[in-house]
């Protein structure tokens, strides 16, 4: 509310209207009521508002089972998560979270001899990571000892793997992300690692005690003495000509200009859970493709960034977010490389005809209150692997929206769909067909800070991409044209 607020009482009011239903722990309910209270009482806030809220909590409510009996199935659950289909579950949402950010001369995947136990290959692991579940667990996340049996490291997995425990040296040179314990002991130590390997697998990046709600970062850079850490890992390796492999952990964005320039390849990983080890051992091998895609916007520094205190999204100098932001960041959202390459093509929008007799490549037309349906053909064109790809759908407004100062939240650009298709085989193609429903095309504007969601008419840009292109240029693209009058979006329900 920061930029608005009068007063708390006003600030409720604003906030229920905009369907802000729960307050969750914010000040003293018993104050908050009054306020509500208050508002009703004298006119500047509707009953109806208040009815709204208190039947869509409700609805929440009864839909979770809170509100059945006490034999209900949340008193049966534990904190245990090592049962095989949670542990199976995992795995697959660490594997498809996983994203690879660099890929210099396609070192990765690495080949198989260098998870041979038959192999002189020595593989070298080091930083703070390296078998620190701290590293993966996240806010929020079970982290008492008891709870740990299902989880395996990264440093655990390598050793499932190769059982010759000759071809494998560690050191994490820290026992924390923010790297203050590290000493000149433990510094030797990662330094020694370098020098015996053959390649070096550095485990980074931040941890829930450098981001966890009531403690922000101050700086999108790596924590403390950790770029001190990989600069005395790197200058060994450079002069002994060794390749690095860098694995980042992040929660939000973590930036190193130095680390990830001078990295072989990059990989971040986020707090994957318990299956950590696995999953980014098999992204490493080639056993599984990388198929994430950064789901932030990774800018270079704060500066990019208005003052937290001010919610504008479109604040200069950049605005916030993909949909605002103008500047060049460090990796977009929507981004993530692939060990295979793909192929888009066939782009085809349908709706209304413009004309009866139009074809269908030229620009068609519908009312507010339809949908578009994208239609295009993917393939995979690499040689060798097999791989899941996401295909994403970028929507535009008509450029009057976005420069009018009355609709002035309207976002620059707006990811309105997007899909996975599964294990797409060398050479094979897919066709993919997604909808734009009436939602996805809503714009938002404001009258004396009366928000309305509301649908244009105007000429709309479809983007068709597998990854997001801030300057639009490598995606494909088509269009679509709404016609006749402004629209709630009350009235296409």
């Amino acid at each position: 509310m920061s930029g608005i607020e009068r007063d708390f009482k006003y600030v409720i009011k604003v906030a229920i209207k905009a369907g802000t239903d729960w307050n969750g722990n914010c000040g003293p309910p018993s104050d908050q009521i009054q306020d509500l209270y208050y508002g009703v009482t004298n006119g500047t806030l509707e009953e109806v508002y208040l009815e709204r809220a208190v039947k869509r909590v409700l609805k929440a409510w009864f839909k979770l089972g809170l509100m059945d009996p006490p034999i209900d199935t949340f008193d049966k659950l534990t904190l245990n998560t090592s049962f095989n289909n949670h542990v199976d579950i995992n795995y697959e949402m660490a594997v498809g979270s996983i994203v690879l950010l660099e890929n210099r001369n396609n070192i990765l995947p690495l080949n198989n001899s260098y998870f041979s136990n038959n192999t002189n290959i020595k593989i070298g692991m080091v930083g703070p990571c390296i078998d620190n579940l701290q590293c993966f667990i996240g806010d929020y996340s079970e982290n008492n000892p008891p709870y740990y049996a299902g989880w395996i490291t990264p440093l655990q997995q390598l050793n499932k793997i190769i059982k010759t425990p000759n071809n494998i040296y560690s050191a994490s040179g820290c026992n924390e992300t923010s790297c203050n314990d590290m000493t000149n002991a433990t510094m030797n130590m990662v330094l020694d690692v370098v020098s015996k390997s053959d390649i070096i697998l550095y485990f980074g990046g931040i941890s829930y005690k450098e981001e966890t709600e009531g403690h922000d970062r101050t700086n999108l850079q790596i924590p403390g003495n950790q770029s001190m850490l990989f600069q005395a890992i790197y200058n060994k390796a450079f002069g002994l000509g060794k390749r690095i492999i860098t694995v980042v952990s992040y929660g939000a964005p973590v930036v190193d200009a130095f680390m990830y320039t001078k990295s072989n390849a990059v990989i971040g990983v986020g707090y994957l859970g318990q299956q950590i080890g696995p999953a980014v051992m098999d992204i490493l091998s080639g056993n599984k493709s990388p198929m994430g895609k950064t789901s932030i916007t990774w800018y270079k520094d704060i500066s990019q960034l208005p003052p937290i205190q001010d919610y504008d999204m479109k604040q200069l100098p950049y605005g916030r977010t993909y949909r605002y932001f103008t500047g060049t960041p460090y990796y977009t959202f929507g981004y993530g490389l692939s060990y295979t390459q793909w192929n888009y093509s066939d782009l085809t929008l349908t709706g209304i005809p413009l004309l009866r007799d139009q074809k269908m490549d030229s620009i068609i037309q519908i009312t507010p209150c339809e949908c578009v349906e994208v239609n295009i053909k993917v393939k995979n064109i690499g040689n060798e692997y097999i791989s899941d790809e996401i295909t994403q759908i970028y929507l535009t407004w008509p450029s009057y929206l976005v420069d009018n100062s009355i609709a002035n939240h309207t976002d620059n650009i707006r990811l309105v769909n997007f899909t996975r298709a599964d294990s797409i085989k060398p050479g094979e193609e897919r066709s993919i067909s997604l909808v734009i429903e009436p939602q996805q095309m809503v714009t938002v504007t404001t009258y004396d800070y009366e928000y309305r969601p509301v649908i244009e008419p105007g000429l709309y840009n479809v983007y068709v991409t597998d990854t997001f292109d801030m300057d639009y240029k490598n995606m494909m693209n088509a269009q679509f044209e709404i016609v006749g009058d402004e629209t709630s979006i009350k009235d296409c329900q």
